[in-house]
């Protein structure tokens, strides 16, 4: 069985009178049963390398508060400055290159949408997601009942809402294919308890930030790139799923 952790980087709101209402990322971090173990050790031994004095399961990765040294990492006695947050982000993508796991993201350009509603870039995103780990399944012959999510529980989309897409995309792939290898129910976790969707927190701002053009994040995404998902060579369409595809 494999395991889809999940997080996001960006809102799902859209405002019409706003002429750049940039992305939507939603990026999940595969990882199998036999796995999931020694990669939530090796964050953990990661996070209790870059602050030896606090205990990892007492403060959280969490990008946006870690580059712009909000929250938790605007104390003072942390000092967060440019290097380390640096440090922070490679030691992390490092952990992650290094680790048995395959990076899936959907990038929204929620300007460029047909239907320009924060409505749809929620359920585009999360119906993308789920076929992308149903196709995933597929790829490995994996059968039905193989696949789950964990979800991150602090999520500003209602968990109900979730669940009703996941369930409602496994139901017609089931259908259409005869199988259903992503398991209907999704788990939804609180951030803070699990080290892989952490993970996907930072792997979803720094794919987000790429797509910004923003040079600081470039190496960091050039390094993940081999870990994404791919069909063949393929990268895009299934690593990396854009909505409207622009590749």
């Amino acid at each position: 069985m494999y395991f889809l952790y999940v997080d996001s980087s960006g809102q799902t709101k859209i405002r019409r009178n706003i002429h750049d209402n940039g992305l939507y990322i939603l990026s999940g971090v595969l990882v199998h049963e036999r796995d999931w173990r020694s990669v939530e050790k090796r964050l953990a031994d990661v996070k209790r390398d870059l602050f030896p004095r606090l205990r990892p399961d007492k403060w959280e990765l969490h990008a946006q508060e870690i580059w712009h040294s909000k929250e938790f990492f605007a104390k003072a006695e942390l000092g967060l400055n440019l290097a380390k947050k640096e440090e922070i982000f490679s030691k992390v993508v490092d952990a992650a290159c290094e680790s048995a796991i395959t990076i899936v993201s959907v990038v929204i350009f929620k300007d460029t949408l047909e239907q320009r509603r924060s409505s749809t870039v929620m359920k585009s995103s999360w119906r993308r997601l789920t076929v992308r780990f149903e196709d995933f399944l597929k790829q490995n012959s994996l059968h039905a009942d193989d696949g789950l999510f964990f979800i991150d529980s602090s999520q500003k989309t209602p968990e109900a809402e979730i669940k009703d897409i996941i369930m409602a995309e496994v139901r017609r792939r089931g259908g259409r294919l005869g199988t259903r290898r992503v398991i209907e129910n999704p788990i939804f976790v609180e951030s803070h308890r699990w080290n892989l969707i952490q993970l996907a927190d930072m792997i979803a701002y720094v794919v987000h930030r790429h797509y910004r053009k923003d040079s600081r994040f470039e190496g960091w995404f050039k390094s993940l790139a081999p870990k994404m998902h791919r069909s063949g060579s393929r990268l895009y369409g299934f690593g990396i799923n854009e909505i409207p595809a622009s590749h």
